[in-house]
């Protein structure tokens, strides 16, 4: 195949590059003479597995740091695709790692008592996280209750995104979530609050 990217930087190349697949299939018990292949404890793992991709966008306040030099950050927001894979224990509990890509925007002030001025700023933002989640019983119909929690790192550092939202046809699902980051602004060593809403897609 073939995977092509660029840097959010102004004058930034664009990559080429060759890509590969390897993989291997698990063949599942025969059920004709009893007899257990191999993998075949790989094939029910993967089984229990629910894949999904989700759409995030989070959006913060200002908020300003005091120290050698005055800064401040505006009008932050990020937009990230991810992609997730959880165990399902039960009907009700599950379990699993996940990866989102995608950009912060946000104008970025440096200033002092001789000099102040506004930088617009796009960062890449990448998230490894593990999650937790929990779904209610159904309370309409084709509508379940779920509760879950991120744990994970990204630019931010550290990440705790508590979500909870709703699921319909145990496919589709919306949510909200206050994402706490140990660095949540470009430049700041204090924690900060991304507001976020989820959209996500079950298989």
């Amino acid at each position: 195949g073939y995977l092509g990217g660029t840097a959010f930087t102004k004058g930034a190349k664009w990559g080429s590059n060759i890509s590969l697949r390897l993989g291997l299939f698990f063949p599942a018990n025969n059920n004709n003479n009893n007899t257990k292949k191999t993998g075949s404890g790989i094939s029910k793992f993967f089984k229990r597995t629910r894949f999904g991709l989700d759409l995030v966008c989070g959006f913060s306040g200002s908020k300003k740091y005091q120290g050698y030099k005055e800064y401040e950050t505006r009008n932050y927001m990020r937009a990230l695709a991810g992609f997730h894979g959880l165990y399902v224990f039960n009907e009700h509990w599950a379990t699993g790692l996940g990866l989102r890509a995608g950009v912060s925007n946000y104008t970025y002030i440096q200033g002092d008592t001789y000099n102040k001025f506004d930088e617009k700023k796009t960062d890449i933002a990448l998230n490894l996280f593990w999650r937790t989640e929990y779904t209610y019983k159904e309370v309409a119909k084709n509508l379940k209750p779920f509760a879950g929690l991120d744990l994970g790192v990204s630019d931010a550092d550290f990440m705790l995104v508590p979500q909870i939202g709703i699921k319909f046809k145990e496919k589709y699902r919306l949510g909200i979530a206050p994402a706490w980051g140990s660095r949540m602004w470009y430049d700041a060593e204090k924690s900060g609050l991304n507001y976020q809403i989820h959209l996500g897609i079950d298989f």
